[in-house]
């Protein structure tokens, strides 16, 4: 692994701190402050290594007691330097979005990350996943007609304009799933940019056929945990769907795009042994889809918060075999979008 790559894992294992100088340039850039409260894995600062290597870096959490590197400001080459040691890398440092700081309730249903805009249609969740915090947040649907307001003005935010869509968010209560599906067919018939549906399986494939009919881009269909006791640990009612459940749906979406990325599955890193992780991959990977290999990354006020996340040796040993693993199988670590590698064991294909 090369040096930025194991540079990235050391961030996303132990996070950054931000130095005075670098914090008062960043603030003055981004008028919505340093980083965004908003999931675990995207909560942090996004930086851009050499390399076109995105990463998401923690900062100011409990478990950053050992940073992996210190961002500076330079004023000579009026950029931002990561120095770990007696090494200074540049960086870029993206801003977050201008629509956050209007605090304008429209803009709750969207947040941005790299080129992606991430719309929930619902917040809060039905499932109690314990490395999850969007159980921790009321119940309640977002108006359709405003959601499709707030991804198109996203789309062109001033400081971090989008290039794709992700529809995620929580999983529905029973008597919100048709509601969900018109929402699902209303934001990708009215976006002008691709998009994606991030989506728990269902009793039937029937939601993937109407998805891919709509025009659904890539569909993102998360196993979350291989291993029966892990899964049954920490995400019960996703783990209730049981792998012929999963492998349907996977199966199926692939069927219908033809695989080639637009069709991945999330497994978390940290919260089994490597080799669970491993069988997963595999397991998706068989399937025709990509695995996306994401660090556990503990949230405040969740059953798992006072846990760490993975080490960089954990991380790059498991993405070293992970990678043998896809090549069999003719299928990528996903995400295959640069800008979305930021919270991900993936790096730019070279």
């Amino acid at each position: 692994m090369h040096d930025v790559a194991r540079m990235k894992l050391e961030i996303m294992a132990r996070g950054i701190v931000v130095g005075r100088q670098a914090r008062d340039v960043l603030a003055a850039v981004s008028p919505a402050g340093l980083t965004d409260a908003d999931y675990p894995t995207t909560s942090g600062l996004t930086l851009v290594l050499p390399g076109d290597v995105y990463v998401n870096a923690p900062v100011d959490e409990w478990y950053c007691d050992h940073p992996a590197a210190e961002l500076v400001w330079s004023p000579d080459a009026s950029s931002f330097l990561l120095t770990a040691g007696s090494e200074d890398v540049e960086v870029r440092a993206l801003p977050l979005p201008e629509y956050i700081a209007t605090g304008d309730p429209d803009f709750d249903s969207v947040r941005s990350h790299g080129d992606r805009v991430r719309v929930s249609p619902i917040s809060g969740c039905s499932c109690n996943c314990a490395f999850c915090d969007l159980n921790l947040v009321e119940y309640r649907r977002h108006d359709v007609a405003t959601m499709v307001r707030a991804v198109r003005a996203a789309l062109h935010d001033a400081y971090l304009p989008g290039r794709h869509v992700l529809i995620s968010g929580g999983t529905p209560r029973p008597s919100d799933v048709g509601w969900l599906d018109s929402a699902y067919a209303a934001l990708i018939e009215s976006s002008p940019v691709p998009v994606d549906v991030m989506l728990m399986p269902r009793a039937t494939t029937e939601v993937i056929d109407m998805l891919v009919a709509a025009g659904v881009c890539g569909l993102s269909i998360n196993l979350e945990l291989y291993g029966s006791a892990a899964a049954t640990r920490y995400c019960r009612q996703k783990a209730s769907v049981g792998l012929d459940g999963y492998a349907a749906a996977i199966r199926r979406a692939v069927e219908l795009t033809g695989g080639s990325g637009r069709v991945r599955s999330l497994l978390l890193v940290g919260l089994e042994e490597s080799t669970g992780t491993l069988a997963g991959v595999e397991f998706i990977a068989s399937l025709g889809a990509d695995p996306v290999l994401s660090p556990f990354r503990p949230a405040p006020g969740t059953a798992t918060a006072h846990l760490r996340p993975p080490s960089a040796d954990v991380m790059e040993g498991l993405y070293a075999s992970a990678e043998k693993i896809v090549e069999r199988y003719g299928v990528a670590l996903g995400p295959r979008c640069v800008p979305c590698q930021h919270n991900t064991l993936a790096f730019p294909a070279e």
